[in-house]
């Protein structure tokens, strides 16, 4: 969270953040989570690269999904969170919501 804060002290118009959540408890993500919200919300548009695939869907407008470094899937990520494949591989799950 510092870094984000640091991050944010320069007044950018992009913020490129990579695995805000990687080590951190639950709850700890919930909140990294609600601060990306809040400052894509305040007019900052942010490039996330994460491996917590719910979070970066719930979070994203259009996610592109990388396998061994390529492109495998792209869309609005209300479309990839309903998709099988997935919801298979990387959500753990079907019928998520």
């Amino acid at each position: 969270m510092l870094a984000i804060a640091r991050a944010l002290m320069a007044k950018p118009k992009l913020l490129l953040m990579d695995e805000p959540s990687v080590g951190l408890s639950p709850i700890l993500v919930t909140e990294v989570s609600n601060i990306i919200r809040d400052v894509n919300q305040g007019g900052i548009s942010i490039l996330l690269v994460e491996q917590n695939c719910r979070m970066a869907l719930k979070l994203s407008k259009r996610a592109y999904i990388l396998e061994l470094g390529s492109v495998a899937l792209e869309g609005e990520s209300a479309d990839l969170i309903k998709n099988d494949r997935v919801q298979k591989l990387y959500l753990g799950e079907l019928n998520v919501s």
